[in-house]
């Protein structure tokens, strides 16, 4: 995000994350999307697909 990316692709991003950090970086990830950048990110929570962004795609078996 510092070389101000239009897209960023990110897996997993919740896996390992302490509360702290993790706010931290859901509210850098949504200040990005915000401000016209596309995310593009895999998680097991829907919940955090909410936060960033309402455009979701949910893939299921």
């Amino acid at each position: 995000l510092v070389r101000q990316p239009r897209i960023c692709l990110l897996d997993e991003i919740m896996v390992g994350q302490d509360p702290t950090s993790l706010t931290l970086m859901l509210q850098t990830l949504k200040t990005f999307t915000e401000q016209g950048g596309v995310l593009i990110f895999t998680s097991h929570d829907p919940g955090v697909a909410k936060i960033l962004n309402p455009r979701v795609v949910q893939l299921t078996k």
